[in-house]
């Protein structure tokens, strides 16, 4: 399939996935139970997270991986919404966090979920730690983290919501850079060494098998503007 079929076909996916989501809403209820319950295929959307979340912000990860950063939200302050695609890491993070009713994790992709199950103007902070940097050349074309991705959160994010990157691979890293250049009439962009207290962020299991290995870590601060 070349290139212009799959980007179609992908067009085609969205465009249905979205239809059903949209149908599902006025017969869902919306609890925290519920969505603590509710799998992946049948979270509808766009839902009004705000409901659950109050006075509270509204932080979503794509990537949860071990959980780290789901388990070390405050409850108090705000909700967290996890997305993971491994099976074995969604299960792990759910196993982690299934007492936890501030903390809700599907297993699915992240990338596709923020336009099909969250309002606009309603996201605080994205996180995206440690992403795969799809790094041969042949699977270049599934990244992400493009400039078309980052136009489309940018109406889910708050004024002032902000996009976390992180990455090892520097390879990726100059690609993300080129990416979040595009956008600059949208985001205030701050690129530099990531440290995760600059955050207030755990250091996680990629995280650490990656400094065992010598590499360096680039972060990715995209504030909306606006």
């Amino acid at each position: 399939m070349n290139e212009q079929a799959w980007q179609f076909k992908r067009e085609v996916q969205d465009f249905w996935k979205k239809v059903i989501k949209r149908l599902q809403v006025p017969f869902f209820t919306l609890t925290a139970n519920n969505l603590k319950s509710t799998t992946y295929p049948d979270l509808p959307g766009p839902l009004d997270w705000q409901k659950i979340a109050g006075e509270r912000k509204i932080h979503v990860e794509i990537g949860s991986g071990h959980g780290e950063v789901l388990l070390a939200n405050n409850r108090m302050k705000s909700i967290v919404v996890g997305y993971e695609i491994k099976s074995r890491f969604f299960r792990l993070s759910q196993r982690k966090t299934r007492r936890r009713d501030d903390i809700f994790v599907y297993k699915g992709s992240g990338y596709e979920s923020l336009a099909l199950h969250f309002k606009n103007d309603t996201i605080s902070t994205l996180y995206i730690l440690f992403p795969d940097p799809w790094h041969k050349k042949k699977h270049a074309r599934r990244r992400p983290l493009t400039e078309k991705f980052f136009a489309r959160v940018a109406q889910k994010l708050k004024k002032g919501g902000t996009i976390i990157i992180a990455t090892d691979w520097q390879e990726y890293s100059d690609f993300i850079g080129s990416e979040v250049q595009k956008v600059t009439k949208q985001y205030e962009i701050t690129i530099c060494p990531y440290v995760p207290d600059d955050y207030s962020l755990p250091i996680t299991h990629y995280h650490r098998k990656w400094a065992r290995k010598g590499r360096s870590f680039t972060a990715f601060v995209l504030k909306k503007l606006g």
